[in-house]
């Protein structure tokens, strides 16, 4: 009982410094309307993402097939 309390707050140690450790401060300049979320475009996927969709079926099909049990 007691390894599985230590390894509860292990895991949520990790799980919450990563939520610290990859943020990143806003824009502000000190004026009341700061912008937090920054002025960076946001990242758009919907050029591959036709690519995505293809690979991800792929990878489906194939992970079907390996763990494929023969009754």
């Amino acid at each position: 009982m007691r390894i599985k309390i230590n390894n509860f707050f292990v895991n949520l140690f990790f799980l919450l410094s990563s939520f610290v450790t990859f943020a990143q401060p806003g824009d502000t300049d000190g004026t009341p309307t700061d912008n937090l979320e920054g002025t960076d475009p946001a990242a758009s996927i919907n050029s591959l993402l036709l690519l995505l969709v293809t690979f991800g079926f792929i990878f489906a099909l194939y992970s079907l097939n390996k763990n494929k049990k023969i009754a």
